[in-house]
């Protein structure tokens, strides 16, 4: 009768091993979802910002954190909000929902007043997700010709 005691009891234990077990399992794959679905999203923006950056003839800021990407036929819109980074070109809508934390930007350095601190060189972001820190980095080269046209516009 003991040994039967002692059966169930370490049957019990063992079980509530088991589902406590489950449980952690289901809460690491349930941030691990998350994580995927926020890297996903990140990565797919990323590409697409680096892409049209280097299509682009310039990117230029025409709000603050606002800037457009002009190509020969096409223009794409990049907005840095508080909520997050929205990328719309045309009717598409892409946005990565983060809180952005040091923004730096950099302007190419232009002779026409109109295209001082209008025409982007670099722009740095850092944010967080869930304790783990992010970079961002947008570099353009703009051209010598796309720079000589822009000065002498009035």
């Amino acid at each position: 009768m003991i040994e039967l005691l002692i059966v169930l009891a370490l049957t019990s234990i063992t079980v509530s091993f088991s589902y406590t077990a489950l449980n952690y399992v289901q809460r690491m794959l349930k941030s691990f979802n998350s994580q995927n679905n926020f890297i996903q999203t990140y990565t797919h923006i990323k590409k697409v910002i680096d892409y049209n950056a280097l299509k682009a003839d310039r990117i230029v800021e025409v709000n603050v954190n606002d800037f457009v990407f002009y190509g020969d036929s096409i223009s794409i819109q990049f907005a840095i909000t508080e909520t997050g980074i929205v990328l719309k070109k045309g009717i598409q809508r892409d946005s990565l929902q983060i809180k952005v934390e040091h923004l730096t930007k950099n302007y190419e350095a232009m002779n026409n007043t109109k295209w001082q601190n209008k025409l982007l060189k670099n722009l740095s972001l850092d944010y967080q997700y869930k304790k783990q820190k992010f970079s961002f980095c947008l570099n353009k080269n703009h051209d010598a010709a796309t720079k000589l046209k822009l000065d002498r516009e009035e």
